[in-house]
């Protein structure tokens, strides 16, 4: 899903019961509960998340998972959640509370930024070594270990959170911040206001040669014709070079200072 804006919702964005790959690329995520991931799989490139991000495993229903490029079953998985991947996104902080209210399940936990990872190894390297590791017992250490993330090069408003374990992120504290889209009717505007620090931020564009293969499906992200996935064209239609760099979040030419870009 690509070069969409999502605004004034209970919640923008919820994947259910995926083992991936899926692709999230290049969007704007504007409602209060941005999103909301019952999966695993996911890649989440270029984004602007103003609101929560909620994470949730669902162990009690194993489902199939498909073939590459086909609708045949390869196998049966229950969703385990993290092996995601969150690179050039920009996370806003700001009040969970309006996000779901009383509409919260029992134990749910929503958070801004990518914080709700922690504890999940950073590479599949470090995954293999902590379930090789027969010290912990035979059966018994494959249980606590979550499934592996790839986060890094994401920006962070004040309020918001990055993976214990991230690189190369940038937290924007003690800084205002701010974004909004702007509706009027025939136009929408994105309104953003960023300190000069955003700019020390800069990501080559992303492709599916740079992304981890899904790990239980084994399947690497790819378009329909089987090369790599291209997500390098930002919200107004801006195509990205692959010997650039960009600013993360979802125009190609965001910068400090206030902005205002129209998007639709």
């Amino acid at each position: 899903m690509s070069r969409n804006l999502f605004y004034d919702n209970r919640r923008d964005l919820f994947v259910e019961v995926s083992h991936g790959p899926y692709l999230v690329d290049h969007n704007v995520f504007a409602s209060p509960a941005s999103l909301e991931l019952f999966s695993q799989g996911g890649a989440f490139v270029n984004n602007l998340v103003c609101g929560t991000v909620s994470l949730e495993p669902v162990l009690d229903r194993p489902t199939p998972f498909h073939v590459p490029h086909s609708t045949q079953v390869a196998g049966y998985a229950a969703v385990y959640g993290g092996d995601d991947r969150h690179v050039g996104n920009i996370y806003l902080g700001g009040n969970g509370g309006p996000a779901y209210g009383p509409n919260a399940r029992p134990g749910q936990s929503a958070d801004h930024g990518t914080v709700g990872y922690k504890g999940h190894p950073p590479s599949k390297r470090e995954f293999l070594a902590l379930v090789a590791d027969v010290t912990r017992g035979d059966h018994e250490r494959f249980v606590d270990v979550k499934q592996p993330v790839y986060i890094h090069d994401n920006v962070y408003g004040e309020g918001a959170s990055p993976f214990d374990a991230e690189q190369n992120a940038v937290v924007l504290s003690g800084s205002e911040t701010h974004a909004a889209v702007v509706d009027e009717g025939d136009e929408v505007y994105l309104e953003v206001l960023l300190p000069p620090s955003f700019d020390s931020l800069r990501v080559a564009a992303t492709t599916g040669t740079n992304l981890e293969p899904v790990r239980i499906v084994d399947a690497e992200f790819e378009e329909p014709d089987g090369t790599p996935a291209m997500p390098i064209v930002d919200l107004t239609g801006i195509v990205k070079t692959l010997q650039g760099v960009y600013p993360a979040g979802p125009l190609a030419t965001l910068a400090s200072g206030a902005s205002r870009t129209r998007v639709w």
